[in-house]
């Protein structure tokens, strides 16, 4: 009877270190797609922040056209000095 207590162990051991095995593949795999969201995430932060200057710009350019044009300068003047769409990521206008 002792022979079946140490096979009965030795299954046991065998199965608890396949658990072990299963537990630290799906940490593993869950790990990294905690780091994939991550990386997701950052990039759909940075699309957000680009899209609310190019809102900004877009805002200003409609308030600036909405403006009556002064017939003196026949409207060179309207709008000057605003920057170009999209010129913050080229390094400025």
């Amino acid at each position: 009877m002792h022979a079946d207590g140490d096979a009965a162990s030795e299954a046991s051991a065998g199965s608890q270190s396949s658990e072990l095995e299963q537990l630290r593949a799906r940490c593993w795999r869950q790990a990294t797609e905690i780091r994939a969201l991550g990386d997701t995430i950052s990039v759909l932060r940075s699309g957000a922040t680009a899209l609310a200057v190019d809102n900004e710009e877009l805002r200003a350019v409609i308030a600036c056209l909405a403006t009556p044009i002064d017939f003196v300068d026949h409207g060179r003047a309207r709008c000057a000095g605003r920057r170009r769409r999209g010129a913050h990521r080229r390094g400025g206008a």
